[in-house]
Order: C-alpha cells, then sequence, then structure tokens
C-alpha cells in the first residue's frame, strides 16, 4: 500500500562518522565504488542509519528484519519482514517508506503453472518471510519464505512483477520442499542466476522449473544471513554468524574463485550492528539490515545501517607505555605516547573521568578497586587507529590483611562433583540448584572493623545476586561438595545485594560477621532461575575483601 501526505525524511545521521578500530580514509563521493573492495587492507565507517521502527515519515513498524534487495530502476530498496509477513519499499537515500506488500497481497497469489492460492485453506506460506533478490534483465523480484518455526510452515518463493502501471504485484508462487530454509538470496548479473544460501550451504535455483542446484560451498565461510552481489557479479557479498546465530561479520567474496577475499570479514558490531541480516552495496556503500530488537525509543531498533567501505592501508599506528600498571589509590600513572603516524591523540582513562588531547598526559585514578581499561586513540586527521591497556587499582594500604583463602560452588544435580578449580563461583534455583562458598580470613584487626565489603565480579548476569549466610569455614576448596558442604542456616541470612550486572562488582557487607582476626566463611543462594556468576579465586578477576579499621 501507499503512504501518502508524509512528508520525505534524510534518514538518521550521525554528526560524525563513527569508525571502527582499524584506520580509515575518507574517499571523495565520485571515486569508483569497486575500488575499496579490491584493497587488502579494508575498513568500514559508519554513514547513517535508516530507521524502520517505524519508518521515519510513517508509523508503520518492521516487526521483524529479514531480507532485502535493490531495484536500480526504482532506487527502491526492499526489506523483508516475516513476523509483519510484509515486504517494504523504502528510498535508499532518505528512508522514505513508499509502499508495503503485506499479508493480504501474499494470501492471493496463485501456484505457478496453476493450483491452490497461496493462503488457501489456511495454509502457512508467508509467515517466515527470509529473503529476496532482484533479478535485473527480467526486471523481478523473488520474495523466498522458510519453515521457521513449526511443521505447519509450507517454505515457498513468491514473484513479483509489475503491472500495467509499472508497480510490482506479488503474480504467482511455487511450493518449495518441506525444511528448506533460504535465509539469503541474490541476483548474480554475470550469470542470470539466483542463488539461495543457508548457513554454509549456497546452490543457484530457477522458479520457472522451481529446481535448486546442487550445493557448493566458499571455504571458511558460513552461517549465511545475507546474500547479494557486485553490479558485475565478480564479487559477492555475504553477512553472517560465526560461532552464533546473530549475523555480526561482513564477506566480500571472490566469485569465480570461490574464496573470501584477503582483509575480509570485518566485524559489524562497532558499528552497533546485533544481528545483520541482509546486505546490499549501493553506490558504493553497504546497507546492512540489523533484524535485532531493542528497545522501542531507540532508533537502531530493526535499523538498515549504512556503511562505507574504505582504504585503511594509511593509517597510524597507536601506542604507548605506562610508569606503572597497577597500585593502590590514589595511583598517579603517566602515559607516554609511542604512537606513529599521528596528528593527535585522545585518551579515554576508563574510569568515568573527561577524556584527554594531551599528548603525554598523567592521571590519578583515586577509584575503587578495580581493573581499568584505558584506550588511546590516535589520529592523523581521516584515518585512526587504537590501543589499549589496564591499569589495576588494589585496595589502600591500612596495616590490615584482607585475604580470600578458598572459592567454590556446590550443584544439586552432581553431588560428588567439587568445582574448586573452576574459574567461576555460581548461584542458581532448580534441580540443578548450585550455591558458592567463599572463606577469607582478616588479621590485623583490634577489634570490630567499622567497614568489611566483600567484592565479586560478575561474569554471568542475573537479577539476583542471591542472598548471603554465614557458614562454618571448615572446608576445603579442593574437596567441597553438595554431600559434604556446610550446611545453610535460613534464619541467618544478613546480605542480599540485588541484581547483578554482567561486567560490575557486586559488593556484599560482611562487617556484621567480622569481630576481630581470623577465618570467615559466607554462602549463597538464590531465588532466581537465572544463574549467576561470579570470578573465583582462578578467574581474571578474583574477589576482593575491602576492610576498614
Amino acid at each position: 500500500m501507499a503512504i501518502p501526505g508524509i512528508d520525505r525524511f534524510r534518514g538518521v545521521r550521525f554528526a560524525a562518522p563513527v569508525l571502527v578500530v582499524l584506520a580509515v580514509l575518507v574517499l571523495p563521493a565520485t571515486q569508483a565504488a569497486s575500488s575499496p573492495l579490491q584493497t587488502t587492507t579494508p575498513a568500514l565507517q559508519l554513514a547513517r542509519i535508516i530507521r524502520t521502527h517505524p519508518f521515519v515519515n510513517s508509523s508503520v513498524h518492521t516487526l521483524d528484519g529479514e531480507g532485502s534487495a535493490f531495484v536500480p530502476r526504482d532506487d527502491s530498496l526492499w526489506l523483508v519482514d516475516d513476523s509483519g509477513k510484509a515486504a517494504y519499499e523504502v528510498d535508499p537515500d532518505t528512508g522514505y517508506l513508499k509502499r508495503v506488500v503485506g499479508a493480504a497481497a501474499w494470501a492471493a497469489a496463485p501456484q505457478y503453472g496453476g493450483g491452490p492460492l497461496a493462503g488457501a485453506s489456511g495454509a502457512f506460506r508467508y509467515s517466515d518471510l527470509e529473503s529476496a533478490a532482484y533479478d535485473q534483465v527480467h526486471d523481478i523480484l523473488y520474495m523466498f519464505s522458510g519453515k521457521c518455526c513449526s511443521s505447519s510452515e509450507l517454505p515457498t518463493v513468491f514473484r513479483l512483477q509489475r503491472d500495467q502501471n509499472g508497480i510490482f504485484q506479488v503474480d504467482s508462487y511455487q511450493p518449495l520442499p518441506a525444511g528448506t530454509d533460504y535465509t539469503a538470496a541474490g541476483w548474480d548479473p554475470a550469470d542470470g542466476k539466483i542463488y539461495v544460501g543457508v548457513k554454509a550451504n549456497l546452490r543457484a535455483y530457477d522458479y520457472a522449473t522451481n529446481v535448486s542446484g546442487p550445493i557448493f560451498h566458499v571455504p571458511n565461510l558460513g552461517g549465511i544471513l545475507g546474500l547479494s552481489f557486485s553490479d558485475d557479479g565478480s564479487q559477492a557479498f555475504v553477512v553472517g554468524s560465526v560461532s552464533s546465530s546473530y549475523g555480526t561479520k561482513l564477506y566480500v567474496i571472490d566469485w569465480a574463485g570461490k574464496k573470501i577475499q584477503t582483509g575480509w570479514p570485518l566485524d559489524l558490531t562497532p558499528f552497533g550492528v546485533l544481528d545483520a541480516r541482509a546486505v546490499e552495496y549501493i553506490r558504493g556503500q553497504f546497507y546492512v539490515f540489523d533484524g535485532k530488537s531493542r528497545p522501542a525509543s531507540d532508533p537502531l531498533d530493526r535499523a538498515v545501517f549504512v556503511l562505507n567501505v574504505l582504504d585503511a592501508s594509511g593509517a597510524p599506528s597507536a601506542s604507548f607505555t605506562t610508569s606503572t600498571s597497577t597500585g593502590p589509590a590514589p595511583l598517579s600513572v603517566r602515559f607516554t605516547n609511542t604512537s606513529t603516524g599521528a596528528t593527535g591523540v585522545t585518551w579515554d582513562f576508563g574510569d568515568g573521568s573527561p577524556t584527554d588531547t594531551t599528548d603525554s598526559p598523567t592521571h590519578i585514578y583515586d577509584s575503587p578497586p578495580g581493573n581499568y581499561t584505558v584506550t588511546l586513540t590516535a589520529s592523523n586527521g581521516t584515518l585512526t587507529s587504537t590501543a589499549q591497556a589496564v591499569i589495576v587499582v588494589t585496595p589502600p594500604s591500612t596495616g590490615i590483611t584482607a585475604t580470600i583463602v578458598a572459592d567454590s560452588y556446590i550443584k544439586a544435580n552432581c553431588s560428588s562433583c567439587n568445582f574448586g578449580a573452576t574459574t567461576t563461583v555460581r548461584g542458581l534455583l532448580g534441580s540443578t540448584e548450585e550455591r558458592p562458598y567463599i572463606t577469607f580470613s582478616v588479621h590485623g584487626l583490634s577489634g570490630p572493623p567499622s567497614s568489611a565489603k566483600l567484592r565479586l565480579f560478575v561474569t554471568d548476569a542475573s537479577p539476583s545476586a542471591g542472598t548471603w549466610y554465614p557458614v562454618d569455614p571448615n572446608w576445603s576448596e579442593t574437596v567441597i561438595t553438595w554431600n559434604n558442604a556446610p550446611p545453610i542456616d535460613p534464619n541467618t541470612a544478613f546480605a542480599t545485594p540485588g541484581t547483578a550486572t554482567k561486567g560490575t562488582w557486586v559488593e556484599i557487607d560482611v562487617t556484621s560477621l567480622i569481630t576481630g582476626d581470623g577465618i570467615y566463611s559466607v554462602a549463597m543462594k538464590t531465588l532466581s532461575s537465572d544463574s549467576v556468576q561470579f570470578s573465583s579465586r582462578e578467574g581474571s578477576n578474583p574477589p576482593q575483601l575491602l576492610v576498614a579499621p
């Protein structure tokens, strides 16, 4: 349907381009689009985004971004939405929503060569729209629907052709074999074929015969979620996943050689892409459709990310040294810039303080104990690179020795297992209940402390950091199991610290437990079925005990 009466919009643009850690070179807009794709040192730069939730000129929302196709004749970017059972025609420059093809159009499509309508007898042929391809020679759009997420879903490909007014209409469909799930599709101008992909598998597809060709592969390419081609067909562009179901990588493929070009893939996550589902290359820029949902107020929710392709061969090289890397607060650190090829630098000290553009600054960490990541960004005006280091702030000296003596956890469904050597301690409710145990010693006190905090670094978030109890310290880290662990008295709870956010420290006030020098032990129970995990003594951020006399 058309969206009348709404002004055009120039899309959401950033005040300054956001650049990935690799250095980049800004190219003139008139430079040939193919040249950056041939470099062995490619980089990406975020130019802008196109909002789809809602589209900038309407109240129409994308519900689940999946596929895309570009139609040069109309200068239209088509976006496929499976949960919305829709395809959206969008202006790629402005983000203006031109038209929506919805469920009624798919349902009314007749089977190619004769047969029932796509929506006949409650058939589910358009509930999992996954990918799209545009045949430029024959001026035909194809939309592929998959098998998700039940056996009632009937994989299907729809064909869209122009009517007498030059408007694309759904004119027919072809049923695909059960289990078919083409998450990617693209038309190759070199041989005029439609290619489809899923996981690591690629193959040609012909609509008239409804035949998929033999499977072939590109080495080291898998998790294929989006596919398109260069104007001459020499290169294929793919977005896909590496170790998860989320698309986070962009590949350029030498299509004739069926190999990934040098310098690719590139990571999309620095630009905010969480789950790339489709990619088009339009006038020297990549258009990446992100299907991941976010809060409705977030302009990146299911957005199209428009990315420049740049040659990073002239990048500066960021590097620096530090006068020290660890010590108690307040800790003064001198940073010496050793970057090359840079005309300016910016320092982020990782503690929430303002950034600093001094060449070689001194910074004082008057901060809680912890690890602080320092980031140096070096720039020569158009190219940037970064370097990082970690500064460890330890508790200030008080004459009191506070030591974590042992930590482990126990597991209900592995009652004789010992987890004393693991890098985490864990808490969980349920049939697989887990309880962490921690023992610490304190020396140098003349009486009860004024304050004592047990700090645990969260490695897996949970709505609950549990409820903590004192327990008998007579247990061993290498021996404790569910069967022999000291019991927890439910009437002795002393702390419930709240939520546990990944990458932060949870503080447990143990002041009331400590009466003077000695060895103390605590354990935790949680009412949450969402596991919480903390770094153990063997982990990268071991527990800390901060004691004030």
